[in-house]
């Protein structure tokens, strides 16, 4: 998916290549290493440290959210 945005939206779609590559595609493979690294906690018998590192991720994600969408709000009202 990754090489066909790269691809075939080159010229054509800049913002819609954006979205498919490193938005989509970049998401995706987070997610997949997140659930490899929590199952291997689980695995290893470690559910403290893997409810942990869920919990983390998750917050992290969201304020990491929240911060972007502050910074852009502001931008946008000092235009």
């Amino acid at each position: 998916m990754l090489g066909y945005a790269a691809t075939r939206l080159r010229d054509r779609r800049p913002l819609r290549r954006a979205f498919l590559g490193p938005g989509l595609c970049g998401a995706l493979t987070t997610f997949s290493t997140m659930q490899l690294e929590l199952l291997a906690m689980l695995d290893g018998a470690h559910h403290a440290l893997a409810a942990a590192y869920a919990l983390a991720s998750v917050t992290a994600g969201l304020g990491a959210v929240a911060l972007g969408t502050l910074i852009a709000r502001r931008g946008r009202l000092q235009r």
